[in-house]
């Protein structure tokens, strides 16, 4: 490959490395590295275009190569600079409200979705430049973009990924440029409105979207309009878990597909108005800029519009579009538009898509029918990412895109115009609306019969990145390496080489959906906010589920939590369910999770009471046969994998009406090392514990009752003379934990965590040595 026919792969490639170097010196906070970097990177640029450079093509281009490699370091490490500027909002950051003044920023995106944007020109009569904050448009009883208000916000950093597989909210908002949130705001004044252009496309937007709603039940519209428009809010959340376990979740990202339709239908309309190319190439390319800013300007948008809009302009000038080239100059835009976007998973999901797409399929179909052949590409090049980020696959998708992309291939083009007609001409929706439902009916319940034949989606524990980096390197290699060539090679050398790259190749695959287990106890605290959510790994590989958090909005923090934890872990089966006892804050994620995953034993205290929770786990198990109940007390004991659980609460003939005093509470001893789980059991719960029992010395506590002062008495400190302790904790109005609870744990020396401060904690142990992490610190 010379270096003048594939420029931009390398210039390209510059800024990639260049981007990844200043993240990388930014992470590990060499910020002395970062500048010697900047500074040596503009040094070469510099001496290369007094010294060496003159009007070649090859001398252009390493000019170039130089400069992006400074570009993309710069660019990152000027956006990082932005948000620990001294004019950034981040240093008005305070529990008391803030006074600011400043616009209201409506995304055209997102004009159906809860939140807006403040851009804030002034915070407590000082000028600041950087960073937006996110608030709900419910605080204001009107709001449009670019009005100046001035308010008091009381504002916070948002929450930041606190379990291993979770989710950083934090990283995702910076990454727009948003730096803090607020859900409380008074003092509302509105002066006026400045003038944007972009009102015009908001307008517009909005009376499309209106359009949908008449045309389309309430669940359909909101899929059209997610797919057509990129409004993914309106989308029930129970449609995006059909698209996600039928292997078509992509359709929600607005993509290749899309934009293809679109250009194609406007390119259709555009070559019959008007006689010159040119000028209908102009008009698409127009309305494709105005397409791109109404959808979000995403990263697989912008490649996709790229890709589109320079194949059309080449053949206008007569000039042979080269793939290679386009993709890399899509990359470079979408760095220079926000470099953040490297690290994405929908950017990089876009590129090595599109680029196995290219290189693989021709090879593949020269074995498979070649739709079936694009399926397969599609696959290879997705799994090593979902696995990394998602921890689940839905193989049915190799099925599912068989029939997907034709189906909305056809249904798309045909609503888009539907939809335009229907803007003009409102009768149209009432003549088309009846068929074009029922279409999308058919859709959704073929995607409901692609899951049923599936059942659950495969879990896959989150790769090594050396494994993903050589995985892909192999996939690209493979085009190269089985290429149909005139003159073959040394045949029986090349032949065993191939064999070698395709079991290699194999190998890798299988690394993917393989899980290790450590052979040590593992005990993992998991940040679930105010309740508990603790997973145990035994040497041999079984597990154990202690509670399941909070229940959440719609009962859904569990996804947000202990889900991906486990995804992250490659459970797909939990051994045991423990429920400590029956309030929601320990039981609140039992539906969600038994709907996700396998269980194989619930184990609950014999003398609970009546609760919702309990009473779905009793129906739930008599309805599955394949799961067993036990009911539990003090003086049970279960032996697994050379641990030895010993239960010690609650009574085995006493039902409190307190549902705390009901706790299961149990003594985990492996070798010399014992742990002990108190649930909510209150202070005399636990001296009668030490009474009846005489536990004896424990090397890890893990708090009662979150750390209120009803639990964690000094008596039962002192007896147990604990090592360490685990709080798990979160925002609470509870005032937990207690001063008097951490006051007593530091005088007796013992060392504790916070899953609200420290993440999730694990420690792990061989029955002798302990080792002890938490994922923040």
């Amino acid at each position: 490959m010379k270096l003048n026919n594939k420029a931009f792969i390398y210039i390209a490639s510059a800024m990639v490395l260049g981007v990844i170097l200043a993240r990388t010196f930014f992470e590990i906070e060499y910020f002395f590295f970062l500048k010697l970097l900047l500074f040596l990177q503009f040094m070469l640029f510099l001496y290369y275009f007094i010294y060496e450079f003159n009007l070649s093509k090859k001398k252009l281009i390493i000019l170039l190569v130089l400069l992006f490699f400074f570009l993309g370091s710069g660019l990152y490490s000027y956006q990082e600079y932005k948000y620990y500027s001294s004019y950034s909002i981040l240093n008005y950051l305070t529990e008391d409200y803030i006074n600011i003044r400043g616009r209201i920023i409506i995304d055209p995106a997102d004009l159906e979705g809860d939140y807006l944007y403040i851009k804030a020109d002034y915070i407590n009569g000082e000028k600041v430049k950087y960073g937006k904050i996110i608030t709900a448009k419910e605080n204001f009883y009107h709001y449009d973009n670019n009005s100046v208000i001035s308010a008091e916000f009381r504002v916070s950093l948002p929450e930041v990924q606190k379990n291993p597989g979770g989710f950083c909210y934090r990283r995702f908002l910076k990454r727009d440029g948003i730096y803090l949130q607020s859900w409380s705001v008074k003092n509302i004044n509105y002066h006026y409105r400045k003038f944007s252009y972009k009102n015009y496309l908001i307008t517009a937007k909005s009376r499309l979207l209106s359009t949908i709603d008449n045309l389309l039940s309430r669940e359909n519209a909101a899929f059209i309009k997610a797919i057509l428009l990129g409004e993914r809010s309106a989308i029930t959340y129970q449609k995006e878990e059909l698209l996600q376990a039928a292997g078509a979740s992509h359709l929600l990202a607005i993509s290749g597909l899309h934009i293809a339709i679109i250009i194609l239908i406007f390119s259709y309309f555009a070559f019959n108005i008007f006689a010159k190319r040119k000028n209908a190439l102009l008009f698409i390319t127009i309305f494709n800029l105005i397409y791109i800013v109404l959808v979000g300007a995403r990263a697989s948008i912008i490649r996709a519009s790229i890709f589109a809009l320079l194949y059309l302009w080449a053949e206008a000038f007569n000039r042979e579009p080269d793939f290679i080239n386009i993709i890399s100059f899509s990359l470079i835009i979408n760095l220079l538009i926000n470099p953040y976007l490297l690290f994405t998973v929908g950017l990089q999901l876009s590129y090595l898509l599109v680029l196995t797409l290219y290189y693989l399929t021709p090879l593949l179909a020269e074995y498979v029918n070649k739709v079936f052949a694009v399926s397969i590409a599609a696959q290879l090049a997705s799994i090593p990412l979902i696995a990394y980020y998602f921890g689940q696959y839905a193989y049915i998708a190799l099925i599912t895109n068989l029939w997907v992309i034709p189906a909305i291939s056809f249904l798309l083009p045909l609503i888009l115009v539907i939809v335009i007609l229907s803007t003009f001409i409102a009768q149209l929706a009432y003549l088309f609306g009846p068929a074009l439902d029922l279409s999308l009916n058919i859709f959704f319940r073929a995607l409901e019969f692609m899951t049923h034949i599936q059942g659950r989606m495969i879990t896959i524990s989150q790769p090594n990145l050396i494994l993903i980096f050589l995985y892909y390197i192999i996939l690209f290699s493979l085009p190269y390496v089985f290429k149909k060539r005139i003159v073959e090679l040394n045949e029986k050398k090349f032949s065993c080489f191939r064999k070698v790259i395709l079991l290699s190749f194999l190998i890798i695959f299988l690394l993917l959906f393989s899980t290790f287990h450590s052979g040590l106890l593992e005990v993992h605290f998991i940040a679930v906010g105010q309740g508990d959510g603790i997973y145990i790994q035994f040497p041999d590989g079984q597990n154990m589920l202690v509670d399941t958090g909070p229940p959440g909005y719609q009962g859904r923090n569990v996804e947000y939590s202990i889900l991906p934890f486990l995804n992250y872990k490659g459970v797909a089966k939990i051994d045991y369910l423990l429920i400590s006892h029956f309030h929601d804050d320990h039981t609140g994620g039992v539906p969600a999770l038994l709907e996700k995953k396998r269980v194989k034993n619930i184990l609950i205290a014999r003398a609970a009471e009546r609760d919702q929770y309990k009473d779905f786990i009793i129906d739930y198990t008599e309805n599955n046969q394949a799961i067993n109940l036990f009911y539990l007390s003090e003086n049970n004991f279960l032996n697994i994998a050379d641990c030895r659980l010993d239960f010690l609460n609650p009574p085995q003939d006493i039902i409190y009406r307190d549902e705390n005093k009901n706790s299961l509470v149990f003594l985990l001893e492996y070798g010399s090392r014992s742990f002990i789980f108190t649930g909510d059991l209150y202070s005399c719960g636990e001296e009668r514990i030490i009474k009846e029992h005489q536990p004896g010395k424990i090397d890890v506590l893990k708090v009662g009752h979150h750390g209120s002062n009803t639990s964690s008495s000094p008596f039962f400190l002192d007896a147990i003379q604990a090592d360490l302790a685990v709080i798990p904790v979160g925002r609470n109005n509870f005032n937990h934990p207690a001063e008097e609870v951490l006051k007593n744990l530091e005088q007796r020396k013992i060392k504790y965590f916070r899953t609200d401060q420290a993440g999730a904690v694990v420690v792990k142990t061989d029955g002798n040595t302990l080792k002890i992490s938490s994922f923040l610190n």
